[in-house]
């Protein structure tokens, strides 16, 4: 669960219909991070907003933050 609620992922009780029992379920949404060089989440993209050029600007910017020679 801290792994899940860590990703901002939901788990939501269902009812197994079979059994009747509870069972979670991942309410699982795409979802890609942008993390720099010391781990730090710096973007999340759904698929909604995930488009290229939004996301190669934000890796030339974290590049241009660590000072360092970036792809062109």
């Amino acid at each position: 669960m801290p792994l899940v609620e860590g990703f901002g992922q939901d788990v939501r009780l269902t009812v197994d219909r079979s059994s009747g029992r509870p069972r979670r379920e991942l309410s699982h949404v795409l979802k890609v991070f942008l993390i720099d060089r010391a781990g730090f989440i710096r973007e999340i993209y759904t698929s909604t907003f995930l488009h290229p050029q939004t996301l190669l600007n934000d890796i030339e910017t974290l590049v241009m933050e660590d000072g360092s020679a970036g792809p062109r």
